[in-house]
């Protein structure tokens, strides 16, 4: 696959390609136009935490969880990041492990 393919006609005849859906649910509570993820992804992807890793993910759920796709909450993850404790992440780890072992629904792709 060309590395800067962005579109379908970029791309080598026969590749399979996946469809998202227009609604894509991104928290159990939560669905948003697909354009709108894509957005705020871009936003996301140029963020540069003022933590590690670890708590910058952490803290950026955290604020999706909360306040949704918004700058805000993009905002709100470099003023006041969420630390992920010991028991959080062996909350998230075992929340992984269960996902591994029962496979993931794929509730938002059509193929």
């Amino acid at each position: 696959m060309p590395e800067r393919a962005r579109t379908v006609a970029e791309l080598e005849p026969g590749t399979p390609v996946r469809v998202l859906p227009e609604l894509l649910a991104i928290t159990s509570t939560l669905q948003v136009a697909r354009g709108e993820l894509a957005a705020w992804s871009r936003k996301a992807a140029s963020w540069v935490p003022g933590t590690g890793v670890p708590d910058a993910a952490w803290s950026l759920a955290a604020a999706l969880e909360a306040r949704g796709l918004s700058e805000e909450a993009l905002g709100e993850t470099s003023e006041k990041p969420v630390s992920l404790g010991a028991q959080e992440a062996v909350r998230w780890l075992e929340a992984l492990e269960e996902r591994a072992r029962n496979g993931v629904p794929r509730t938002n792709v059509q193929e």
